[in-house]
Parts: C-alpha cells; structure tokens; sequence
C-alpha cells in the first residue's frame, strides 16, 4: 500500500511530531501524483509527505513500542496499552489513590515505558506526578494536537488513538519542570496570591473606617503592614 498524502488546514504554523507546516493558500486543487491523490496549493504548493496513522504499520516506524495512552476525566481514567501486552488492552479506572496506584501497576505489569495523556484541566496531575515516581515517562500532550492530526476513525477511543499516535511518535509534549521546580513554582504562586488577597483586605479596613468616620486611623492605615500598625486594632 502506497502511503497517501495528507495535508493538515488550519491556522498559518502548525508543530505536529517535529513536522512544521504552513497553511497553504485558500484556492486548492485535487491531482494525481504517481497514482496517489493529493491535495496541492495553486500557488505555494506546499504538502505534507507524511502517511495516515490508519494506512498500516508497513508504512510507519514504531517510535515507542512501549507506549500507552490515558484519557482522563473527572471520575474515571481509561488505559491503552499494546495489543500484545495483555488480553485487556483497554481498562477503565476510578481517580482515588488506589486507583492510581492500581493503573500505575497496571502499566508496570505490561512492561510500559512511556505514558502519553491529554492536558484535560487539573486532572491529569496525580497521576503525571505517580507515574514519574515509578521511573515512567509522562509526556504531556495539548488536546487541540490531537483533534488535528488526521486519520483517526470513528470507533476508536480516545486512549486507543493517543496510545497509537504516541507509539509512531506524533505527539509534541509540552513542557513540564521537574518535581523540584513544581514545588517551587507553587509556592512562589501561592505567596503571590496571599500578597494580593493582604492588599484587598487593607483597602476593605480603609473604606470601613471611612465609613465610620474614623479619619486619623485612615491616615496611618499603611502602617498596618507593620507592627506599629496591627496595634491600631488591638
């Protein structure tokens, strides 16, 4: 089977797999290339040499043998793995921490490596942070990637086509620091809200102080921030 030529429309740059692409001019023609129908721009020709992930595995080099795929939701998380790798290929699982740790083992037992997921709101959070503790690389994938990469069939889950996406290498991760620098980052976050939310309460006691006619307090109000100016309200 010859590989066919596909083109992804969209916006003007597109990053899928290491393949730049750029969107081609609005006015499009249908040909015939070497007996394989593609589509070409009239102007800027440009296409994608790159086969579907459905035209069969002749046409593809397998990236990450070992992959699997989440597909993560609030109450329950669904599990791709390789067909030969258990009688169950797909399995659903709760969001507890048994759960986690039961897909986690579950992952383990099938000899994976890799883990691709969707960046689906906080959600995906725990179970990125457990599998990077069990020596299982996480890679974090945007939702709109996988809605544009082309070939996908209607009968296909969500974790079976980002499992199969990731084992020909076609998902980007996004960037993700490491235990260290998360923890960090959310604590820096986490002071930088509390210094806000100070700022709000101090102007809530000046404008109840002026309301109560209390003029000499407002006066030294910024002193409140200190010592001197917490004793004000004792």
């Amino acid at each position: 089977m010859s590989p066919s030529l596909s083109m992804v429309l969209g916006t003007d740059v597109w990053l899928i797999g290491g393949w730049l692409l750029m969107q081609p001019d609005p006015v499009q023609e249908r040909i015939l290339e070497n007996g394989t129908q593609v589509w070409r721009s009239r102007a800027k020709r440009m296409v994608m040499n790159h086969p579907h992930p459905t035209d069969g595995a002749s046409a593809w080099s397998l990236v990450h043998p070992d992959a699997a795929g989440l597909d993560i939701g609030a109450e329950r998380i669904w599990a791709c793995v390789p067909a030969d790798r258990d009688p169950t290929p797909v399995r659903s699982f709760g969001t507890f921490t048994p759960d986690l740790n039961a897909l986690a083992d579950w992952l383990m037992a099938c000899h994976t490596t890799t883990v691709a997921m969707e960046s689906t709101g906080v959600y995906w959070i725990p179970i990125y942070d457990l599998l990077e503790s069990r020596g299982i690389e996480a890679v974090l994938v945007n939702a709109h990637h996988l809605k544009i990469v082309p070939g996908r069939k209607s009968d296909v889950q969500d974790c079976q086509w980002i499992q199969r996406l990731h084992t020909y290498g076609l998902l980007q991760g996004s960037f993700r620091p490491t235990a260290e620098l998360s923890t960090l980052r959310a604590y820096t976050r986490q002071r930088a809200n509390l210094v806000e939310q100070r700022a709000v309460h101090i102007q809530l006691m000046q404008k109840a102080m002026h309301q109560m006619n209390l003029q000499p307090l407002c006066a030294r109000l910024p002193l409140s921030r200190s010592p001197p100016g917490n004793r004000l309200f004792e």
